[in-house]
């Protein structure tokens, strides 16, 4: 899960080596230079709306539970 999250989040970002994703059991942590953390979150909070989407599609799709993201300055 998290391979498909940073191939998700890659191309958006001006700095990824900073993106680090943390898996827990209540869901998953992304934690993106500051810079990065408008491009993230987009205008009105749409893209972070739709990778959450994408995700629970992944997560339906591989039989996984769904799982929370949040997004960590």
């Amino acid at each position: 899960m998290s391979d498909f999250l940073k191939f998700c989040l890659t191309p958006l970002l001006a700095y990824p080596n900073d993106l680090v994703i943390e898996e827990s059991a209540s869901g998953i942590s992304l934690k993106v230079n500051s810079e990065d953390a408008g491009r993230v979150i987009g205008r009105g909070g749409s893209v972070i709306t739709a990778l959450r989407s994408l995700l629970t599609t992944y997560c339906a799709n591989h039989n996984l539970p769904t799982v929370q993201v949040t997004l960590i300055n």
